[in-house]
């Protein structure tokens, strides 16, 4: 059978999501790799991307605002000079930068072909995930083990006793939330028994993982999802009056959020030596002494909220460096002057900062106010799409529809105290990935309730 231009153009962006999802393995099994070979590797995405970006619907927001998002990152190089844009570390940024504006194509996909990606992609996220849970919480058990090397990250237990990877738990924490969102895709969207129970096993890894690397700001991303989805069934629910559906709403969202949060503090009491420090641990781990249980201790919550565990002499130190240099609001820093001068300004400190620990701050120092503006946009984008998706008549959507759709603000909570997502300062590239996959499906899918209302509209009148 002869496909329609349309079909062949939904082929394509299908074809390229499987190119991305291989090209994002290959990059991250050689992250130690030369540059070069990093420049050659990003090469084939941005090429791909350009392509679909002049095929079809041409006033797509996501896709031209990516254009303009890695157009602005080589702009910027450039005028900071020749050689930062040919320095092996703003290489390796070129290398995050395109991947990550690789993924908008997925908001240019056919309807069906938009689903079978997605599933593909969930399916490998839930997979890889779950998977590296499981070993994280077996090496967990045994202080000094390094996991497998998963997407580019060995997963390990840090001196703290907690679980790593890409040098620090929130990382680990956050790659383990999107394989929540992704097995709970699976799931609601298969409806198989078979896929019900080894989801269930998923979850359990994925959760007690999380619990395992002691992250708070990932547990309270997994509570405000919880919350977040709850109130959203029950407000949409229609079988109450409007008040009393969002005041009930209201109490089941706060009590789903406590549970949830208080559950991974209760399955770190109920797996892990509380009380241990990290001096316990290295002594365990220099005299190769395996422990029975994992030595990790969750701090109170309210410790957290005094200074974000350090994060705000980071804020304050960015601040200061943007008001000594205003020039850092045009083109941003080179990559390799970040830290020294973020430190220089922080002062006093008990060590050194590798970034400022905020997405956006970050984004300031990488790419000044231009990058800080798309990063709004961006964010502006998840925001939007996910509340126009969630609150819409049920029939127009599903609940695996709202999961996809409230992963986009989730991780969007780490940019307060992490540079997720819009720089690639310490590197997560399936953070990236998954991000803005979700992100292009929740607008593909909010373009179609919009039009499918407004022609409704039309009709009734």
């Amino acid at each position: 059978m002869k496909l329609t231009g349309e079909a062949k153009r939904a082929e394509m962006g299908y074809s390229i999501l499987i190119i991305c999802l291989l090209y994002l393995l290959i990059v991250a099994m050689t992250k130690l790799a030369f540059p070069v070979f990093h420049l050659v590797l990003a090469l084939p995405p941005v090429i791909l991307f350009l392509a679909m970006a002049f095929r079809k619907e041409k006033r797509n927001a996501l896709l031209w605002l990516g254009i303009a998002y890695m157009g602005w990152f080589f702009f910027s190089r450039l005028l900071l000079g020749p050689k930062v844009l040919v320095s092996s570390s703003s290489i390796f940024c070129i290398l995050s930068v395109s991947l990550l504006m690789a993924l908008p194509f997925a908001s240019i996909m056919e309807e069906e072909q938009n689903k079978k990606g997605l599933l593909i992609a969930a399916t490998i996220g839930a997979v890889v995930f779950s998977a590296s849970a499981w070993i994280g919480i077996a090496i967990t058990f045994i202080t000094r083990m390094t996991g497998l090397n998963l997407l580019g990250g060995a997963f390990y237990v840090g001196d703290d006793g907690r679980l790593w990877t890409y040098g620090h738990p929130n990382n680990a924490a956050c790659l383990f939330l999107i394989g929540l969102f992704c097995t709970g895709y699976l799931i609601f969207t298969l409806r198989k028994k078979w896929c019900t129970i080894s989801g269930i096993i998923m979850i359990l890894g994925l959760w007690t993982a999380i619990a395992f690397t002691g992250s708070r700001t990932v547990m309270l991303q997994c509570s405000a999802a919880a919350a977040a989805l709850i109130f959203v069934q029950i407000c949409t629910s229609h079988r109450h009056p409007v008040v009393f559906r969002v005041v009930l709403a209201t109490i089941a969202a706060a009590v789903s959020m406590l549970l949830v949060y208080k559950g991974f503090e209760w399955t770190v009491e109920g797996l892990a030596g509380s009380s241990a420090s990290a001096e316990t641990v290295s002594v365990a781990v220099e005299e190769e002494v395996s422990e029975t249980r994992p030595n990790i201790a969750v701090r109170p919550l309210k410790d957290d909220l005094k200074s974000f565990t350090g994060r705000t002499r980071a804020w304050k130190g960015s601040l200061e460096l943007i008001k000594a240099h205003p020039e850092v609001l045009i083109t941003g820093l080179p990559d390799n002057e970040i830290m020294p001068q973020l430190n220089h300004y922080i002062g006093k400190r008990p060590y050194d900062y590798a970034h400022a620990h905020n997405a956006y701050l970050q984004v300031v120092l990488n790419l000044g106010l231009p990058g800080l503006l798309m990063s709004l946009v961006f964010t502006w984008l998840s925001l939007k799409s996910a509340l126009t998706v969630v609150f819409a008549i049920r029939r127009k959507r599903t609940f695996a529809d709202c999961i996809i759709a409230l992963a986009g603000p989730v991780l969007l909570i780490a940019t307060i105290t992490e540079p997720f997502l819009f720089t690639e300062q310490i590197n997560i590239p399936p953070c990236n990935f998954y991000f803005f996959l979700f992100l292009g499906y929740t607008l593909r899918l909010e373009n179609k309730i919009v039009s499918d209302s407004k022609r409704l509209f039309a009709e009734a009148e």
